[in-house]
């Protein structure tokens, strides 16, 4: 069965699919072996291997053998060893699953740690990769396709490892660690506005608005980018319902307080919308578009 490691990689940063995330979240007794959770919650095996063994590779899950196993007197049969070539075939397979995941993965999932560790924590993960593709390479099933596997898979964990430690001292508390990248996406999406390219811009802000702590600006702008996007089916809704989380994050930006009006008069609720125009031009009088909207709802 799996079971968790405590103080490892935080599983909700990671994108798991849906079936791995309701195994994983899903209550089982300690004598459930994984195959009939599996069977119990209907979820094909094939559909969360992959995502399973990643876990496993990353040190945010182990394996565990399941309570109450018979005695030795009583145990199975030994079973025939697996042939050398069958054995090559499944090291070869799972080194190949882990070279597709690393494609897509961060520099903190890549080294196996979670966002945010201090360099502690990172250079004993590193420790860890390296000791573990170290003893693979003496695995006697290993072929040179494997090994060359390995090679990648070290080379990349080597990389992000050295990406990660080339910070002298952790970031203060309210600086995020990819506040460069969200900051970059946000301003592309700004960019893609003036332009009028409008799904363009859907896809910025939500880049930015993953990449954000507290995204409430992001989501703000996101929701009036897909206000303005005439083509995008149920875009009222949508925009109004990313804009009102917006503002029930807390955000007092200008922005959201203008947004969320002119999205609420446009979907039909021109009260709502009028009683928020007035309270915004009570703080920012001379906010033009504002008063044109609210002179237009009188």
């Amino acid at each position: 069965m799996l079971v968790e490691h405590r103080g490892a990689l935080r599983v909700s940063e990671l994108p798991l699919s849906e079936s791995t995330r309701r195994i994983l979240a899903a209550k089982r007794p300690s004598w459930e072996s994984l195959g009939r959770l599996l069977d119990r919650l209907q979820v094909p095996v094939d559909d969360v291997a992959n995502e399973l063994a990643a876990l496993t590779v990353m040190r945010a899950y182990r394996l565990r053998a399941l309570a109450g196993q018979p005695s030795p007197s009583r145990r199975a049969p030994r079973q025939p060893a697996v042939p050398t070539t069958d054995r090559t075939s499944l090291v070869l397979r799972r080194l190949e699953r882990e070279v597709k995941l690393l494609e897509s993965a961060d520099v903190w999932t890549t080294v196996g740690v979670a966002r945010g560790s201090d360099q502690t924590v990172i250079q004993a993960a590193l420790d860890r990769q390296r000791d573990r593709y170290a003893r693979l390479e003496t695995e006697p099933a290993l072929d040179d396709a494997g090994r060359a596997l390995v090679a990648i898979i070290l080379e990349s964990v080597e990389a992000a490892g050295a990406q990660l430690l080339q910070v002298e001292e952790a970031p203060p508390e309210h600086v995020w660690p990819d506040d460069a990248r969200r900051e970059t996406f946000f301003q592309n999406g700004k960019l893609a506005l003036e332009s009028r390219c409008f799904s363009r811009a859907v896809q910025w802000f939500e880049a930015a608005r993953e990449a954000a702590p507290q995204p409430g600006r992001e989501l703000a702008w996101l929701g009036w980018a897909v206000f303005l996007d005439t083509e995008r089916e149920g875009r009222m809704t949508e925009a109004r319902d990313l804009l009102e989380m917006a503002d029930m994050l807390g955000t007092d930006s200008v922005d959201v307080q203008y947004f969320l009006p002119v999205v609420e008069a446009k979907s039909g609720r021109p009260r709502r919308a009028k009683a928020r125009l007035e309270r915004l031009l009570t703080q920012v009088p001379d906010h033009v578009d504002a008063r044109r909207v609210l002179d237009r709802l009188r």
